[in-house]
């Protein structure tokens, strides 16, 4: 079965600075480029994530103004990271919140993905009881914490910000489920770029 990958790419841009950040600029540059990362991003025709920004370097000594404009740009090159969600791979994420409507799953501590009602198969039925879905096969009562195989079904991120992604996840095929499944030697490694990044955005 398919799983998450992860594609890196080089790419040379501008940043736009202000005439006070020249003291510090390669601190400035890279907290502009912190701006990207988990931001959504279109490549190959998959829908992507930025998880990391590495190797930048500034281009030019000399920055290019902006007609009457204060402001300053600079050329810069750098290599991003991005964790590609092609459609109908499996992921294993963690249960985190559930109603009758919807199932919120965790991914990587990081990315909410979540799993409609009509995205659950027949061994799913909602228990008014215990306010949780039970899984029928082993009347096991599915409770926070838990780990499950889910299938991506899309990844969409907003036309106006970036950084609100929206994960959907399916229940539905055979691959799916709960798993005990220990995590493989990509998932790990995503793991840690992921959580790396995440102490650097902070």
């Amino acid at each position: 079965m398919d799983r998450l990958s992860i594609l890196r790419v080089n790419e040379e841009n501008k940043v736009i600075l202000q005439p006070y950040q020249l003291k510090n600029v390669n601190e400035s540059v890279w907290k502009a480029l912190m701006n990207l990362l988990f931001t959504y991003r279109m490549c190959n025709n998959v829908p992507s994530i930025i998880i990391s920004i590495s190797k930048s370097k500034i281009l030019s000594d000399q920055a290019q103004t902006m007609d009457d404009f204060p402001q300053l740009l600079m050329d810069i090159s750098y290599t991003l990271t991005l964790l590609q969600f092609k459609p109908g791979i499996i992921v294993k994420a963690t249960l985190i919140h559930q109603l009758q409507s919807h199932l919120t799953f965790l991914l990587y501590d990081l990315f909410n993905i979540t799993v409609q009602e009509d995205e659950l198969s027949n061994n799913y039925k909602w228990n008014e009881e215990f306010q949780s879905y039970i899984f029928v096969k082993t009347n096991e009562v599915l409770t926070k914490g838990q780990e499950f195989n889910l299938q991506i079904l899309q990844l969409v991120g907003s036309e106006f910000d970036n950084r609100q992604i929206e994960i959907k996840g399916s229940l539905k095929y055979k691959q799916t489920g709960i798993t005990n499944q220990e995590n493989d030697e990509t998932d790990t490694k995503i793991k840690n770029i992921v959580n790396k990044s995440q102490l650097l955005y902070q």
